[in-house]
């Protein structure tokens, strides 16, 4: 019988970054209250503070690229599921 203290298990954050590093996206966004693919940064995190929200977790949150707010607010960037060209 295995030892679980000995399993090296990850929960699904880590799984769910490792993901996004190794395929090129720089965060999480919710289309759902997005425009033209973009989110505001109530809507989008990126990796250095990911999952900032409180259970339950949106699961609507899709893959997606950092990108310069343009939307006059004062965000510090906008999270989009098309990428930067």
């Amino acid at each position: 019988m295995t030892d679980i203290n000995k399993v090296n298990v990850k929960n699904i954050a880590d799984v769910i970054v490792e993901y996004l590093k190794k395929n090129g996206f720089d965060g999480l966004c919710c289309e759902e209250y997005g425009f033209d693919g973009l989110c505001c940064e109530e809507c989008g995190c990126d990796l250095d503070d990911l999952f900032p929200c409180e259970p339950p977790y949106d699961l609507t949150c899709s893959p997606g690229y950092k990108i310069p707010c343009k939307c006059g607010e004062g965000c510090d960037f906008h999270i989009s599921t098309k990428k930067p060209s």
